[in-house]
């Protein structure tokens, strides 16, 4: 299967106590952890609150990276030339830039 979006696996009937269903959910979660790696789910019944405390600590985090973007990582890298750095952004959260310099 050639995937252009990202899959959306609704948990629900996991929960519904049937073991066909729960084995279809498993069954769909396979797939498409082997076709494209990963996913979004819906039904999945985690608390709201819950989500919404994640979401606000990662705001946080982000925000605090940004008024210092190296956070001390930068030149911990195997040699003098190599380091990591870490690289905040709004839409994807955190990403580490990995660079290695010649010169």
């Amino acid at each position: 299967m050639s995937l252009l979006h990202v899959p959306v696996v609704d948990l629900s009937p996991y929960y519904s106590g049937d073991p066909e269903q729960k084995k279809r959910v498993a069954r769909e979660i396979d797939e498409v952890c082997r076709d494209i790696g990963f996913l979004a789910v819906t039904g999945h019944q985690i608390d709201p609150r819950l989500i919404k405390a994640v979401q606000d600590v990662t705001v946080e985090t982000v925000d605090s990276l940004l008024e210092s973007p190296t956070s001390g990582n930068e030149g911990q890298g195997k040699g003098k030339n190599e380091g990591q750095t870490l690289v905040p952004s709004r839409r994807m959260g955190v990403v580490v830039e990995t660079r290695f310099q010649i010169g």
